[in-house]
């Protein structure tokens, strides 16, 4: 009974491969028409046929005179191409257009691979500010290892923004060597660096950035260290808190409100008789911010002593039914 079925199927299925194998020739030769847009065409067609000969006659189209052209291949080969794309893309990082050289580092931010990171750190060199900002954030993408100390050497850049951007991708990567990197930053000369630094470790949110964070709180700028304050305050770890108190007693209104948030979230009572001088001897701003803090550490200490309590019941419960 399969008989028939096969005799109609299997021919039907050699005249489909051989339409595909025609279609990618033909699409080579779409390849050197004069149209530019014939070209872009024969590349994406040939990205949605896949597979290695596709991807090898996409390779051919990259050193295209048309900057659209060579764009076009550049995205083909990030969709179908794995590892061994990453150099053909990665030489576009010369290229002489400067959205040429764009497009090729977007997509060597899908690669994670040590020659992509190789590509993209020649790419934060770029003439083209873009360029280097679009490395960064690649960089950032990219999982394997090599990308951090990539990402390191880009915190120490001359521009500014490419300092904040590298430090905001060192800390999404979460992990404990990028603590360290992030320590550093933490000294940088610009205070927007150093406030990118505090919210990266507060983005990794491990107990490991306590200690580092509270050294942000002898900075030299107010608002670097209100900001650490109020990130210290999310982790809710009870080691920040003698570091805190002593910004109660400082003579800046947002500062004492900062601290005071903080050691309410924390909600450590040993921070209760500092709220209350902060409290009696504040501004109103500052009064209200002490005021909220001793409630919510008040709350929070009442929970404890009725889940203290629980548990003791429960466990005169759990004896008396032993007996």
């Amino acid at each position: 009974m399969l008989l028939p079925y096969a005799s109609v199927i299997l021919p039907l299925l050699f005249t489909i491969s051989a339409l595909h194998a025609v279609g990618i020739s033909d699409y080579a030769k779409d390849l050197k028409n004069k149209n530019e847009k014939v070209r872009i065409l024969a590349i994406s067609n040939l990205a949605q046929s896949g597979g290695a000969e596709a991807t090898s006659v996409i390779q051919s189209a990259l050193p295209d005179k048309s900057p659209r052209v060579r764009m076009a291949a550049i995205e083909a080969l990030a969709r179908v191409g794995g590892e061994s794309v990453v150099s053909p893309i990665g030489q576009a990082v010369g290229d002489p257009d400067k959205n040429v050289r764009l497009v090729s580092v977007k997509a060597l931010g899908n690669k994670s691979t040590p020659a992509a990171v190789s590509f993209l750190q020649q790419a934060l060199n770029d003439p083209e500010f873009a360029v280097q900002i679009q490395a960064v954030e690649s960089l950032g993408k990219i999982e394997h290892e090599a990308a951090l100390p990539a990402l390191a050497k880009a915190s120490k850049n001359s521009n500014v923004e490419i300092r904040m951007r590298a430090v905001a991708q060192i800390g999404s990567k979460g992990t404990i060597k990028s603590i360290d990197n992030l320590a550093g930053a933490l000294t940088d000369s610009h205070p927007l660096v150093r406030i990118a630094a505090i919210h990266a470790l507060g983005v990794i949110g491990l107990p490991q950035v306590v200690p580092t964070l509270t050294l942000a709180l002898t900075d030299a700028n107010p608002e670097v260290i209100r900001q650490a304050a109020l990130i210290l305050g999310t982790l809710l770890d009870f080691r920040a808190v003698p570091y805190l108190i002593p910004l109660l007693q400082s003579d800046d209104t947002a500062l004492i409100e900062a601290a005071a948030n903080a050691l309410g979230e924390i909600g450590d009572r040993s921070a209760l008789f500092a709220l209350e001088q902060a409290f009696n001897n504040g501004s109103p701003k500052s009064k209200q911010a002490a005021e909220d803090a001793i409630i919510s550490i008040s709350r929070k200490g009442l929970y404890r002593q009725d889940y203290e309590k629980f548990l003791v019941d429960e466990e005169q419960k759990r004896r008396t039914k032993g007996n």
